[in-house]
C-alpha cells in the first residue's frame, strides 16, 4: 500500500511539473525569462521527465510483482499449512525423546552384547528395556506420528517401518520382565519358567535380539528426525503466514 500511494504521489508531481512548464514555454511570451529557458532547455527538460517517468513506472512494476509475489507465497503456506502443522507437532513432541532412546537403545545393546544370555542382567535392568523397546512401539504408533507420515521423506518413511517392525518382535518380552520386576517377582526361579527356549526362543534373547536390530536402525530414525527439524525451520522462514 506505501509503494503504490508514493507511486500516486510521483505521477501526479510529475503531470503537475509539466503543466507549469510546458504551456508557458509553448504558449507564452518568449521574451519573459522563463519561457525562454524553458524553450532553451525544452529538449533537456522532455528528456528529464522520460527518464523520471520510466523509474516511476519500473518502480510501480517492481511493486506489483512484490506484491504478486506476496499473495504467491501466502497462497502456498495456506496450502502446507497443514503439513506444517503435522510436522511441527511430532518434532515438538518426539524429537528429543527419540534421540534420548537412540542413547538408551545403544547402552543396552552394548551392556547385553557383553553377556547376551544372562537374565539377570536383563531384569536387573528392566524398567529401561521396557522404556527403549516398548516406549519406541508408542511412539512410532502414536498419534502425532499417523498424523504426519503422509508428509515424512523416504528415508524416514522406511526408517520408521523398519523400527516400528523390529520394536515389535520385543514387545511382549519386554513388557513382562518389567511387570515381574514391578510386582516384586525378580528372583530367577519365579521367572525361569518363562525364560526358557520355546518356538519364538526365550525372552532374553528376544529382548537381546530386538535392542540389536534396533541400535542398528536407530540412527536413521534420528537422522530422518533431525532433516525433518530442518524442513520446518526452512519452511518456516520461507513462508511466514504458515504459521
Amino acid at each position: 500500500m506505501r509503494v503504490s500511494t508514493a507511486s500516486a504521489f510521483f505521477g501526479a508531481g510529475l503531470v503537475a511539473a509539466g503543466m507549469l512548464i510546458l504551456p508557458p514555454a509553448m504558449f507564452g511570451d518568449r521574451t519573459q525569462g522563463l519561457a525562454q529557458r524553458v524553450y532553451d532547455f525544452q529538449t533537456l527538460i522532455a528528456g528529464l521527465i522520460a527518464v523520471f517517468a520510466a523509474a516511476w513506472t519500473v518502480r510501480a512494476m517492481e511493486g506489483s510483482d512484490r506484491a504478486q509475489e506476496r499473495r504467491h507465497n501466502h497462497t502456498v503456506a495456506l496450502n502446507l499449512r497443514n503439513e506444517y502443522a503435522a510436522m511441527e507437532r511430532l518434532v515438538t513432541a518426539y524429537f528429543e525423546e527419540i534421540r534420548a532412546t537412540t542413547f538408551l537403545v545403544t547402552d543396552l545393546a552394548l551392556a547385553f552384547s557383553l553377556a547376551p544370555h544372562e537374565a539377570k542382567l536383563v531384569m536387573a535392568r528392566a524398567y529401561e528395556v521396557e522404556k527403549a523397546i516398548c516406549g519406541t512401539e508408542k511412539i512410532l504408533n502414536s498419534r502425532e506420528f499417523e498424523q504426519a507420515f503422509e508428509y515424512l521423506d523416504g528415508s524416514l518413511t522406511r526408517a520408521v517401518g523398519e523400527v516400528k517392525a523390529i520394536s515389535a518382535q520385543g514387545t511382549t518380552a519386554a513388557s513382562r520382565i518389567a511387570n515381574q520386576k514391578r510386582y516384586g517377582q525378580e528372583r530367577e526361579e519365579d521367572f525361569a519358567f518363562w525364560f526358557v527356549d520355546d518356538a519364538y526362543g526365550s525372552g532374553v534373547e528376544q529382548i537381546v535380539y530386538c535392542l540389536t536390530k534396533l541400535d542398528q536402525n536407530y540412527p536413521a530414525l534420528n537422522r530422518g528426525m533431525e532433516e525433518l527439524k530442518r524442513r520446518i525451520e526452512k519452511l518456516r522462514i520461507l513462508y511466514p503466514d504458515i504459521m
